[in-house]
């Protein structure tokens, strides 16, 4: 898939409304919000609500407030203890328990005197962002509790948090238990194991799909959601986290840039690293508070986040895509999120948890769950150009069939017309030839029947060896050679003239067909006749041999009372021209009273 193929991808079916999936996506982000920002846990309806008690701040004097109650405002200058001071009406021999909405930072304290065990939100997991608790107290041996709760901020800046407290029977409370339990569990151990799920899935995306610029963002972005997660726990410092989500706010931008189809400036990859870079070394050397340094991190986060959104949902507009609707969904959450958090931090925003940590880990899935629906829709596509490319070659190899078919034909059809032709030619060349002679004598009155005869002779002679032609295959030449022994051996008979044939040392011959061992038989059947005609005596020999690799030879010989070379007369003009046909050629010599005429042509004779 070429770069930018997934970008490219369109959802079917809503071309015609392009307005449809940006208003379903914010109505469901809009309940998202509110599902998540003003959801409340459930408490029997008996409960007592305590929201008056006495606070001391940094063992300083108690003092009466209303719950939820925030301290101090937000800064590193700020409190770091409270204690909470409350009496709780007990019905002797019960057991209760206090139910704890919302509580940031580290929880302890004293019920009626003696230590509580410390509240902890989970294995790894920080305080400072906010947690659920439930304090199971044993059964009342007066008509009253004293419990004395302890706040401690000894990480982050986040103001402390203590919501409203209820206090129920644990018979009341046992039904809805579990709901406690699961607001108790350890989201952020959950959360850690998401994200290393997301990431890890993404990861193998991208190493499956190198080319594929969404699926590298992708991995980036979940990579660095991950390390600014991982990052209190490596350290204890939490501001090396938040310059770290500035980055992440460059990555998010990048990644709906990949979305969409555009282009990632180079000075966009630069600032991934050197922005947090920049304001943690500010920070550093005292050139920025660090209040203020984070505070820059977080708001160029989400301003690039809310610029993502933009981009996204102005490329779903106007393509009427419900992914990138979606994306956009998940970018508008992380900024609304992201503002509750500086909401909170700021003491604006009344709530115990800050949300953006584990919506960031929910959005990642999203997006991961849309980046598989996008592979497959890509299999898909490319399941569907296969099985149209193999239909096409189907169609294609049928097509292919008939016109070989048609060329097998029309090569049948022009091997047909010319072994017609041929066969024409030679019954013209030498049968006709004959006849014509015949009728010509006889039309004079003055032949004998002696020459009317012989001539005749000749006639069946070549009309045999043109009918013999027809018959033969590879290993056939042999047996050609041997009728045309059949057919002289008569002749010289009646003339007296002996014959001296050897075929012993014929090589095989491939390709032999009935035009080129017609040719082969009248070159030789020619040769006979010169020699008879021009012998001075003794027997006419033919032998066959093979000379040097892939040739043969076919010799002819007879005594000669002369020297003389023939002359380049009708009948050897058409035997070299016989023999060039072939791919050989016709050499004669005439020298200490023999004449030696030999045919040279190659063994393979399949293009002949």
């Amino acid at each position: 898939m070429r770069e930018g193929a997934i970008a490219e991808m369109v959802a079917p079916g809503t071309q015609g409304r392009p307005w449809r999936p940006g208003i379903v996506v914010l109505l469901l982000l809009g309940a998202l919000i509110a599902a998540v920002s003003w959801a409340r846990l459930p408490v029997p309806s008996d409960a007592l609500r305590l929201d008056a008690v006495h606070v001391s701040l940094d063992a300083g004097p108690f003092a009466p407030v209303t719950l939820p109650h925030r301290w101090p405002t937000a800064g590193e200058r700020g409190n770091t203890v409270a204690h909470y001071r409350l009496t709780l009406p007990r019905v002797p021999g019960e057991a209760a328990a206090l139910l704890i909405p919302g509580a940031r930072h580290d929880l302890s304290g004293t019920i009626d005197g003696h230590e509580m065990p410390p509240q902890r939100p989970g294995a790894g997991a920080d305080a400072s962002l906010g947690a659920t608790h439930v304090l199971r107290l044993p059964p009342a041996e007066g008509t009253q509790t004293d419990i004395l709760l302890r706040l401690e901020r000894s990480t982050g800046y986040a103001p402390g948090y203590l919501s409203e407290l209820h206090l129920t029977s644990l018979s009341d409370f046992e039904p809805l238990q579990w709901v406690w339990r699961l607001a108790e569990s350890d989201f952020h151990l959950a959360t850690r194991v998401l994200h290393g799920t997301v990431l890890l899935s993404v990861l193998l995306l991208w190493l499956w799909r190198r080319k594929e610029p969404v699926f590298g963002w992708m991995t980036l972005l979940a990579g660095a959601s991950f390390l600014t997660d991982q990052l209190l726990l490596a350290f204890s410092a939490i501001e090396l986290r938040l310059f770290a989500v500035a980055g992440f706010g460059l990555i998010a931008l990048a990644f709906a840039l990949a979305l969409t189809g555009a282009s990632r400036p180079y000075w966009l990859k630069l600032a991934i690293v050197l922005v947090p870079a920049l304001l943690l070394t500010t920070v550093q050397l005292g050139l920025m508070p660090a209040v203020l340094a984070l505070a820059l991190s977080g708001l160029l986060a989400l301003s690039l986040s809310l610029a993502g959104a933009v981009l996204l949902l102005l490329h779903a507009w106007r393509h009427a895509e419900w992914d990138r609707a979606a994306m956009a969904g998940f970018y508008l959450s992380t900024v609304w999120f992201g503002l509750h958090d500086f909401g909170i931090a700021l003491g604006w925003i009344d709530g115990a948890r800050f949300l953006s940590q584990d919506m960031r880990a929910l959005g990642l899935l999203v997006v991961l769950l849309l980046l598989m629906r996008w592979l497959a829709r890509s299999l898909e596509t490319v399941d569907q150009a296969n099985a149209t490319l193999r239909q096409k070659l189907d169609d294609q190899k049928r097509e292919l069939n008939q016109l070989h078919r048609k060329e097998q034909r029309r090569v049948q059809e022009a091997v047909l017309a010319d072994e017609r032709q041929r066969l024409m030619r030679d019954l013209h060349d030498g049968l006709s030839g004959h006849l014509v002679s015949i009728i010509a004598q006889s039309e004079a009155g003055t032949c004998d029947a002696r020459q009317i005869e012989d001539t005749a002779r000749l006639a069946l002679d070549d009309l045999r060896l043109v009918i013999n032609a027809l018959d033969l295959e590879d290993d056939d030449l042999r047996l050609a050679l041997s009728s045309l022994r059949e057919r002289v051996e008569p002749q010289m008979a009646r003339l007296q003239i002996g014959l001296d044939w050897s075929m012993a040392d014929l090589p095989e011959v491939r390709g032999i067909k009935p035009g080129n061992s017609l040719a082969i038989l009248r070159i030789l059947q020619e040769a006979l006749t010169n020699a008879i005609k021009h012998r001075s005596g003794g027997p006419i020999g033919f032998a066959a041999s093979s000379v040097g690799p892939g040739q043969m030879c076919l010799s002819v010989t007879n005594q000669s009372a002369t020297d003389t070379m023939p002359g380049r007369g009708h009948g050897m003009r058409n035997m070299q021209a016989r023999a060039v046909e072939l791919g050989g050629e016709i050499r004669f010599s005439n020298k200490g009273g023999l004449a030696h005429l030999r045919l040279i042509v190659p063994t393979d004779l399949q293009h002949r």
